[in-house]
């Protein structure tokens, strides 16, 4: 094999890689625009457990669901829609990690600080609260999860939304 040909093959790895790169995972489930899957609600049941509230919806737009885990106060909310799978999630109870590639982990619960690689940018004081966005690569793009933390750096809230 010559070469060019190695090179071009291994290009289309790269660039195939890319294409269906996750954000982050959340119980086995991979996060993020490019993530490259769409699950279904069985798979959803199969990875989170059955949600304390479970909600669905249909509009001119579409369909979706969500899937609540805990009730009381905090709670953790997964959206799905249709055709895009998981568009939306909010952690706010320490049942679920974020789990990032390279293994960097995130959990309400824990302090900011643990954050020393990718990138962070603090974002504004919100009700008492800290807000950051946050992407583990090397820049923030439409992809990012919101960190909520309070005047600690104590992390109260992840967040990740996709819209299309």
């Amino acid at each position: 094999m010559n070469m060019k040909r190695i090179i071009i093959i291994a290009m289309l790895a790269l660039c195939a890689n890319i294409a269906h790169a996750q954000l982050f995972s959340i119980s086995g489930l991979s996060i993020g625009a490019n993530a490259g899957v769409i699950y279904t609600d069985a798979q959803i049941r199969a990875a989170l457990g059955t949600p304390s509230k479970y909600e669905t919806w249909s509009n001119e737009f579409g369909g979706g669901s969500e899937y609540q885990y805990g009730t009381g106060v905090n709670y953790d909310l997964l959206r799905w829609q249709g055709d895009k799978g998981i568009v939306g999630i909010t952690l706010e109870s320490t049942q679920f990690t974020m789990t990032f590639s390279g293994g960097r982990t995130l959990k309400v619960g824990e302090n900011i600080s643990k954050l020393t690689t990718g990138v962070l940018q603090y974002i504004e004081i919100r009700d008492n609260e800290k807000y950051y966005r946050y992407s583990p690569g090397t820049a923030l793009g439409e992809e990012f999860v919101g960190i909520y933390t309070d005047n600690n750096g104590v992390i109260t809230c992840l967040s990740y939304s996709w819209m299309s």
